[in-house]
Order: structure tokens, then sequence, then C-alpha cells
């Protein structure tokens, strides 16, 4: 196969091992490759910037951003492409969905912005996953009302205990009526984006603007939030730890996340 023009990988169980690490001499390579022939590498996560250049900090720079599950596109040298809020409706549709039910949440809602995640002070170390949500944004903000978001808010996360969280989130794309895209990237996690939007339309973003084609492209995943972008570009691979779905539909990768599979199955085409 030609080498693609553009690689887009999600993070958390592809990317990054158990440990949320990944091999940097293998990585340097490949971006080193990449630089050589003005392609690009993109980090195609439903975790924010912030989160990305945490833990890829030593080559922040270097690659693009797909991040809150596409709701937000950054290039490498910084500049934001598109940003995808939501409106006040639907974020109290999902804060009204969570009050009502019977069961209990991972954690309070988190309402994240380009740079910010706030979460109501009521919810304040809620849950068992809580002490995750506050790890995952160090800054986060206590609010009363969420009319003390002043900025555009580009997701909400939830978390539903696991064996629910199918029947949760049919029941959010009930009430949301099509007008927003509810997605989960496994154990739970719920993300509640603007409509329409998905990886595969910021990958689309990005290569409108660096004049690539979907065709052109690569994306490795392992969960429901990755299909639209492996459906849309010309080679897509499925980790071998990905969720079966994923595994009927797409090629695997030579291993899996703990063990290099995206950076080896990379290694194959060069």
């Amino acid at each position: 196969m030609a080498f693609p023009k553009l690689i887009a990988v999600d993070l958390d169980g592809t990317f990054f091992d158990k440990h949320q690490q990944v091999n940097a001499h293998k990585f340097t390579k490949l971006l080193d490759y990449l630089d050589e022939r003005d392609y690009h590498f993109v980090a195609a996560t439903g975790n924010d910037r912030a989160t990305v250049d945490r833990f890829l900090a030593p080559f922040v720079g270097r690659f693009d951003y797909v991040v809150q599950n596409g709701g937000q596109v950054i290039t490498k040298d910084n500049k934001e492409l598109a940003l995808h809020s939501l409106s006040r409706e639907h974020m109290e549709i999902a804060m009204k969905a969570v009050a009502e039910s019977p069961l209990s949440p991972g954690h309070g809602n988190v309402y994240s912005t380009a740079t910010n995640g706030y979460m109501l002070r009521a919810d304040k170390g809620q849950g068992e996953l809580y002490h995750h949500m506050v790890a995952e944004f160090p800054n986060l903000i206590f609010i009363d009302s969420l009319d003390e978001i002043t900025e555009p808010v580009v997701k909400i996360i939830v978390n539903w205990p696991e064996v629910h969280a199918e029947t949760f989130m049919a029941q959010l794309n009930r009430e949301l009526a099509g007008t927003a895209h509810v997605t989960t990237s496994g154990f739970g996690m719920i993300d509640i984006v603007a409509p329409n939007i998905n990886k595969a339309v910021g990958l689309q973003e990005l290569g409108a603007y660096y004049g690539i084609e979907p065709e052109e492209m690569a994306a490795f995943g392992d969960g429901g939030n990755d299909i639209e972008m492996l459906r849309l570009v010309g080679h897509p691979f499925a980790m071998t730890n990905a969720a079966q779905p994923l595994l009927d539909e797409f090629p695997p990768t030579v291993s899996d996340n703990n063990h290099d599979g995206v950076l080896d199955t990379i290694g194959t085409w060069q």
C-alpha cells in the first residue's frame, strides 16, 4: 500500500499502553519519517487537548489534534480549525436525565470547553470515578449553575454503570432527538457532542485544510467512538484488543496496545 499522508490514532486502548505511555523511540522515528514528507500524525481522541499534551508532552508541536471526539480540531502549529459547541438545551437535557435515573453515575457530569472542565458543586466528590475526572481536569471548576459557564461547551462527559451504558445512551439519543451525537469509548464512558460531530468529521476538516483525501488516510481505533473515522479512511485498522464489532469490520493490527500495535503495524508499511 502507498504510505498514508495522514495517520489518525485513538489514544486510550489504542496508542497508549495500560500505563498510558508510548514507545518514545519508535514514535520519534515515525514522526521524523512523516516530517520529511510533510505528512501528518493526528491524535484523534475523546480527551481534551490539555490531557493529550500532558501525556504526549515531548512531542507537542509534531502532531495535529482531533479532540473531544471531533468537537475541536487544531493543527500542530496551533491553528484552531473547528470548535463545535453544544447548546444550553443539550446540557439541561443531560443533567435532567442523570438526575432522574434510579442508577448512580460514576461521577458528576463534566462540561468540557476548549480549555476547562466544569462540574456542578453539588456533584463534587460523588461517584467512585470522581478522582479520575479530577486527574483528567486538574483545574476542574465547580459551579452552582450552568449559567456560570461563559465559554462554549464542546462535550458533556457522563459515566454510567457499564452494563447499563448502552441503554442509557439509547435514552439520551431519544431525548436529544438527533440534535446531538451520543457516543461511547467503553467502560461506561458516554460523551455528548454537537449534532453530526465525530472523529471522522474532524479528519475531514483536517484533510480539507491540508489537501488530503480520506483515501490517503489511515486510522487506528479500539472502541465505538472510532467507528466513523475507521469507515472514512482508506486504511482502517482495529486493535487486536478492540471491541468485537470493530474486529468484525476492519483489519486487525499486528498486536495489541500493550505491545506497540499501532507503531509496529505502521512499521510494516515502511
